[in-house]
């Protein structure tokens, strides 16, 4: 019997590295399903980092376990929601969540939020329309911002870290 392994965004994003290069040694260009399955793996990354992050500040004493199940209550159209806000791609702030979009707009946030915007566009282009495509300097450059974004969460401030995640939680429980 296999042990469950959770889930590490960054090995995702390396993933999607390999996706980009697995041709490496072989004449041609990447095949556009590695292409579309990078771009997809990218954006995965980055949501489970978002995910995983948010559990891990919300309740930091909580088992790894608890941690975890509380990360699938976070959705990928709240999490794009109050990325919309704090980029400016999107009006209509519930009264609620005002101050918190008002301040994370002064934080780095502002280019997690675009990039989660940008890479979820990205992902639905890649996963379910047939006639897009990218090119490799596209894939690359989604998985490059995906490892971005990753590392700006990670170092970002505690004050705006629990901003951003607070303003995750309300968003969800609003849905």
């Amino acid at each position: 019997m296999t042990r469950p392994v959770a889930i590490d965004p960054a090995k995702l994003v390396d993933a999607a590295d390999a996706l980009v290069d697995h041709h490496i040694g072989r004449a041609g260009r990447p095949r556009a399903v590695y292409l579309r399955r990078a771009v997809s793996t990218a954006y995965y990354g980055l949501y489970h980092c978002v995910c995983l992050e948010a559990a891990r500040t919300l309740i930091p004493s909580a088992p790894p376990t608890q941690q975890m199940f509380l990360a699938r209550a976070f959705g990928h159209r709240e999490v794009k929601t109050c990325c919309e806000w704090i980029a400016g791609r999107r009006g209509g702030t519930h009264r609620y969540v005002v101050p918190l979009v008002r301040a994370l707009k002064q934080s780095e946030f502002v280019d997690v939020a675009d990039s989660f915007c940008d890479l979820q566009e990205a992902r639905h282009q890649a996963d379910y329309d047939h006639l897009a495509s990218f090119s490799k300097a596209t894939a690359n450059s989604l998985v490059a911002e995906a490892r971005f974004a990753i590392a700006a969460i990670e170092s970002a401030s505690a004050d705006e870290r629990e901003a951003f995640f607070a303003l995750l939680a309300i968003r969800a429980k609003m849905a």
